[in-house]
């Protein structure tokens, strides 16, 4: 047999999976049919052929690719590997041969869907795999990162303790922190109560991350401000710390250090610098992986040319209003899981306009709310977690944290998920801002590491 092109023997197989004739196929491609048939049969005995060559064994599909795959699955019934194969490279850019998502659906009990056809045990698998499948995003360090974890930001002090152990009751496996959200000490108290031997969960059950503020950017204060968050969280490791911002202020013990006129006091120190110290964390066993938050795509880039240690995460605003879909395609490309902060759109924030769109008044979400029988709230996390976003609702009402947990026992359609992704508008809710004579304006856009100057 002559030797043919990769592309050529993916569309063998492909059209093969599809159901076509060893005939069909060889008027379709230009390939003989002996060839067909001599292809065919190899790939029967070897499975995927050119993985095998390429790496000496079948490739290992990564925890995003294997989610799209299932999701894909089980979104239409009547889809082959070769079309799942097909729209994985459209979506994600991911070639994956047509025979390794075959092997997957049969891991997973999903090939050709002959469960859900079959009324409650259909059901049990759909329930079993999303809960079980797809509610956790893999970290490129191996950690399994929830989807879903509960927002600490504006959770004040006297009530963010119980918010906490209300989440880990509910069954959320993830907590999102900060320094500068000034209540560190009281998660911690719940942390304490809830993690350890003998009590509930065990430490490695619960993903926390935590965040490096402004004026702590300088490599010597690095490890201080880490050490100080673990004092508070009462923790011997954080599992995700990450930059906050990549431009820094004036290092000190005041948080947002200022002039005279009331504008910010900066500090202009490379966050390539601070990243190398964050980078010494790890080998030291304090933090299990490190990652941006705010960053555009530019900055991650020149993070990534430099580290040692590469990020794991990138953690910015995103809601239907900003769907964040250039960055978030540019984070799978490079290996970062991305998190939606406000992903509701924070309607409680203090400096709300009256004037700027609200997310959860939204008549595209709302309709799909009374189809699914779930809160605006819940149609958008689940856009979100379909998406492989992990996502992190704040809320300290024993109700909604229940509540926004609850988005693994249903899907959205493929146009559904189109439709509320077509909400997009640029949209940013949290833009620090300050007054200027007459006019509000961003504060930090003067700053030469402000992230969003760019487009994404």
């Amino acid at each position: 047999m002559a030797r043919l092109s990769m592309e050529t023997r993916q569309k063998v197989v492909s059209l093969h999976e599809k159901g076509l004739s060893q005939t069909q196929i060889s008027r379709k491609t230009g390939v003989s049919r002996c060839a067909v048939q001599a292809l065919l049969q190899k790939h029967k005995e070897t499975g995927n052929v050119e993985d095998r060559r390429r790496s000496g064994r079948p490739r290992k599909l990564s925890g995003a690719d294997e989610r799209h795959i299932m999701l894909t699955s089980l979104r239409n019934r009547t889809m082959t590997s070769g079309d799942i194969s097909s729209e994985l490279a459209v979506t994600s850019g991911t070639l994956v041969h047509p025979s390794t998502i075959r092997r997957s659906l049969l891991r997973n009990g999903l090939h050709g869907n002959p469960y859900l056809r079959r009324g409650s045990k259909a059901r049990h698998l759909v329930h079993v795999f999303l809960g079980d499948m797809i509610d956790y995003a893999i970290l490129n360090t191996g950690q399994k990162m929830p989807l879903i974890g509960l927002g600490t930001w504006k959770s004040e002090p006297g009530k963010v303790k119980q918010a906490v152990t209300w989440a880990l009751k509910a069954g959320y496996r993830h907590i999102d922190c900060a320094t500068i959200y000034a209540n560190e000490a009281e998660i911690g108290e719940s942390l304490e109560e809830a993690l350890g031997p003998g009590k509930a969960l065990r430490r490695e059950d619960v993903f926390v991350t935590s965040k490096l503020w402004n004026t702590q950017h300088h490599p010597e204060d690095v490890e201080p401000a880490l050490l100080m968050t673990l004092k508070d969280l009462k923790l011997k490791y954080l599992d995700l710390y990450l930059m906050h911002w990549p431009h820094a202020f004036q290092r000190g013990d005041v948080a947002f250090p200022k002039k005279e006129d009331g504008t910010m006091l900066y500090d202009n120190i490379d966050y390539k610098l601070t990243w190398a110290a964050m980078e010494k964390l790890v080998g030291k066993g304090l933090v299990r992986a490190i990652g941006l938050s705010n960053f555009n795509k530019r900055q991650i880039d020149d993070i990534l040319s430099v580290a040692i240690i590469a990020p794991a995460v990138v953690q910015v605003e995103s809601h239907p209003y900003l769907a964040q879909t250039e960055l978030m395609a540019h984070c799978r490309n490079q290996g970062l899981v991305m998190t939606a902060y406000s992903p509701l759109g924070s309607p409680d924030r203090a400096w709300k306009d009256p004037k700027e769109p609200v997310v959860l008044e939204e008549p595209v979400i709302a309709a799909l709310a009374a189809k699914y029988n779930k809160s605006v709230a819940q149609i958008v996390l689940r856009w979100q977690t379909q998406r492989g976003v992990v996502t992190i609702p704040k809320s300290v009402t024993e109700s909604r944290i229940r509540e926004n947990i609850q988005v693994f026992d249903f899907m959205l359609e493929t146009q559904e998920m189109q439709s509320i992704t077509a909400l997009n508008k640029g949209w940013r809710y949290i833009v620090p801002m300050i007054q200027v004579g007459e006019e509000r304006v961003p504060r930090d856009a003067g700053h030469p590491h402000y992230p969003f100057n760019d487009p994404y």
